[in-house]
């Protein structure tokens, strides 16, 4: 109240409620440090995980509205981040990360399915199987663009071996489980994809 111009203090109140997970109090001082430093590109991607992490909450509770439109804000404001610079990895890695959770959540929902062995389950089944399978596919050329500039990453390691792993592509998996291994290891590693 004695200094409301003060943005190190309104940093401070970010800190402290990220850490004691009060996300709903998160939005409104992220919004109000956006109005104060609108090029700052960190608030983007905070604000992203914020979303994300509501997303997640209201999925696990299977409140799809809600869920659909936390993850529609969290994906708006990572693509601001990269608006203002679009080799931030932080940003480009939080966007495949929201597209694999989405598609890890629905891979939930297919173990249930498969109980299911009537035509009409089996069609489900294969619906969502199919969309699974697309929403990796859409999660992967971050995690690709992400090993380019951070080839010993190790999330961007696992994520890469866990899609290829799904798509069946065992050579590529291989490939990042030992990558990620060797890394794992103390080693470093060159990146494959600017080397392949």
């Amino acid at each position: 109240k004695r200094f409301p111009e003060d943005v190190s203090i309104l940093f401070a109140e970010i800190n402290h409620f990220l850490r004691i997970n009060q996300l709903d109090v998160l939005i409104t001082k992220l919004e109000a440090a956006l109005e104060k430093e609108p090029d700052n590109i960190s608030l983007y991607t905070t604000m992203g995980n914020v979303y994300d992490n509501l997303y997640q909450r209201e999925a696990k509770a299977s409140n799809e509205e809600a869920a659909t439109g936390y993850f529609t804000e969290s994906l708006k404001y990572y693509g601001m981040a990269l608006e203002r610079d679009s080799t931030f990895t932080d940003a480009t890695y939080s966007i495949g990360a929201l597209y694999f959770n989405q598609a890890a959540n629905m891979t939930q929902e297919l173990s249930t399915l498969a109980d299911d062995f009537s035509k009409e389950g089996q069609r489900k089944y294969d619906e969502l199987q199919a969309e699974v399978a697309e929403v990796f596919e859409t999660a992967l050329p971050f995690f690709v663009t992400v090993e380019k500039q951070k080839p010993n990453d190790i999330n961007t390691l696992i994520a890469l071996k866990e899609i290829y792993a799904r798509k069946s592509d065992f050579t590529m998996s291989n490939e990042f489980k030992a990558r990620l291994e060797t890394v794992q290891a103390g080693e470093t590693v060159e990146s494959y994809f600017l080397n392949n």
